[in-house]
Order: structure tokens, then sequence, then C-alpha cells
């Protein structure tokens, strides 16, 4: 009866470094979707102010326009 190699076999270079460099790229990929998402969302700016398209509407009091008290 021949002997069965009992030793565990050393895992491939090539596949230790394929299996890094996918999840390099997808992890690159899931940061790219959340910086897009969130700056679609959640705009800002370093001043904290968003431009907007702005329409001021007030009432005409009675009486003089010269006469506040």
């Amino acid at each position: 009866m021949p002997e069965e190699n009992t030793t565990p076999t050393k895992p491939n270079l090539k596949t230790i470094g394929r299996g890094i460099s996918l999840a390099i790229i997808i992890g690159a990929v899931v940061v790219a979707i959340i910086a897009i998402w969130e700056y679609g969302h959640r705009p800002e700016t370093d001043d904290a102010t968003v431009r907007a398209n702005f329409i001021g509407v007030a009432h005409k009091p009675a009486g003089t326009s010269s006469s506040y008290v």
C-alpha cells in the first residue's frame, strides 16, 4: 500500500496575487460607487453654501409704502 502525502501543499503565489488584485479592484469599485452616490445625494461645498434658484414671495401691505412704523 502506498503512503499518502500528509503534508499540506503551499498555495500558489500566482493564485494569491490574483485574489489580492481582485479584492483591490472590487474595493475600488465599491468606494467609487459610494462616493458618486454621496456626491449626488448630499452636495456640499467648502463654505457650506449651495446655489439654488430663489424666488422671493411677499405680500403688499395696505396703505402707503413709505410709512413703516
